[in-house]
């Protein structure tokens, strides 16, 4: 039974499985506030759109597939990627991403952390 934050996550449609003692961060898009004071000492709110994510997802790569030469395509194109991401408690995340940062597979472990930012929503 798995014990981590996620299953899995499908990205444009290849399936990986994620490690099981991940701890991975996730942010729904949507809005900051910041307040703005006045000089009378009241304020008001700015708002600003921010973008939603899963930071540190750890996905198994298999060599068999070449996940790891899949994962840098998709990165290389810099186009948004269609992602399904299943928490172990049967939650199902969604959305439209980009691949951020540097993928890098561990040789070790078999597993590459990934930094997916876009629109991220539950379902």
């Amino acid at each position: 039974m798995a014990t981590g934050a996620f299953e899995s996550i499908t990205i444009e449609g290849r399936r990986f499985a994620c490690k099981a003692d991940d701890s991975p961060k996730t942010k729904y898009k949507g809005k900051t506030n910041e307040i703005i004071m006045k000089g009378d000492g009241s304020f008001s709110a700015k708002q600003e759109w921010k973008a939603g994510y899963i930071k540190d997802i750890n996905v198994e790569i298999l060599d068999d597939r070449d996940d790891l030469k899949y994962l840098q395509n998709l990165q290389n194109k810099g186009t948004k990627v269609s992602i399904t991401a299943t928490k172990c408690n049967g939650d199902i995340l969604s959305g439209s991403v980009l691949i951020v940062d540097e993928v890098e597979k561990d040789e070790g472990e078999g597993f590459a952390p990934l930094n997916l930012e876009g629109d991220v929503e539950l379902l």
